[in-house]
């Protein structure tokens, strides 16, 4: 490799060493993929394992903190460094991630964030295997683990015609995000083949940092419509614990006027009252096969991209009944 560069900063380079400029690391190690390189790791050295999170996406208190355990449980188990690096995805460049992963000697990356595909591109590419957990950006060398949304939303939207419900509203968040995007379609599939569809029952907002407060929002507009359905499917349990506290504030009995369910079954929603009908998304399990994809990848080179879908199921609880007039 003709770089101009000494002997001793090429390996420093190659193995990650602090002291060198994340630029020259960054050029060193980009020469290096180029020309089939692999530099022979470093004996006894654990590999060191980073998630991603963000202070400010939504849902990070009870959905990070699920995935965070089982990836937990798995590295302790395999004496794998783990470490939690919060980042912002709209506000860092592929090029500004990339030096950050190095800077803090990363192996690999599981990410639950919703990144651009340059991001995880950028990351591949500079030999760091990268797992998405919860969502698929459908990129070669990029492993994705993802729970079956659409399958779990039409579950969830049956029960309630089931029930006798024709009038179903969905508090939905605006997310880059091919699981919400999944359950959106779903939804909409399921109601207009039962024929009772309304695109007026869907309400969309904008995520905020505290997801409690984006159902309180959609809760208010939905109230001061008259609240013209007789269920409402959120699109994760957190909105609807906030939808839960407005419609109680305003004296909508829950079942027996309304009724709510959420997505992801959070520890909470066996806490609130009512108890929360709502599909359970394996948060746990799938953070605990992410750190295991990732540690395969590391090991072997190459990313399992196949993917691993986890099954939805239906959690029936309290928060749900027949409809008044059904």
């Amino acid at each position: 490799m003709e770089l101009g560069l000494s002997t001793a900063t090429v390996s420093r380079a190659l193995s990650r060493h602090p002291n060198v400029d994340p630029a020259t690391r960054e050029r060193v190690q980009a020469a290096a993929a180029r020309a089939g390189f692999k530099p022979a790791q470093v004996k006894n050295r654990p590999k060191h394992i980073a998630l991603l999170i963000s202070l400010e996406q939504p849902r990070v208190e009870h959905y990070t903190a699920e995935i965070l355990s089982g990836a937990m449980e798995y590295c302790g188990q395999m004496n794998l460094d783990l470490s939690v690096i919060c980042l912002e995805p709209r506000r860092i460049t592929p090029d500004e991630l990339l030096r950050t992963m190095l800077s803090r000697h990363c192996d690999g990356v599981i990410t639950a964030l919703v990144y651009e595909p340059a991001a995880l591109v950028r990351l591949r590419d500079a030999g760091i295997p990268v797992v998405v957990v919860s969502d698929d950006p459908g990129l070669p060398g990029v492993g994705a683990l993802v729970c079956e949304n659409a399958s779990g939303m039409r579950r969830l939207t049956e029960y309630l015609l089931g029930l006798g419900h024709r009038r179903i509203a969905l508090f939905c968040l605006q997310m880059q995000s091919s699981a919400h995007g999944e359950r959106l379609k779903t939804f909409k599939r399921t109601l207009k083949a039962a024929g009772c569809y309304d695109e007026r029952l869907v309400y969309p907002v904008a995520p905020s940092p505290d997801t409690v407060l984006s159902g309180v929002a959609m809760a208010e507009a939905f109230v001061r419509d008259g609240h013209p359905a007789t269920a409402v499917i959120c699109m994760n349990d957190e909105v609807a614990y906030g939808a839960m506290r407005v419609l109680r504030n305003a004296k909508i009995s829950i079942p027996r006027a309304i009724s709510v369910a959420g997505f992801d079954d959070y520890p909470m929603s066996l806490y609130v009252e009512p108890t929360l009908t709502t599909v359970r998304q394996p948060l746990r399990d799938m953070g605990r096969k992410g750190a295991e994809t990732l540690f395969a990848a590391i090991q072997s080179g190459v990313a399992d991209t196949a993917g691993t879908v986890f099954p939805a199921d239906l959690i029936v609880r309290a928060s749900t009944g027949r409809p008044a007039k059904a």
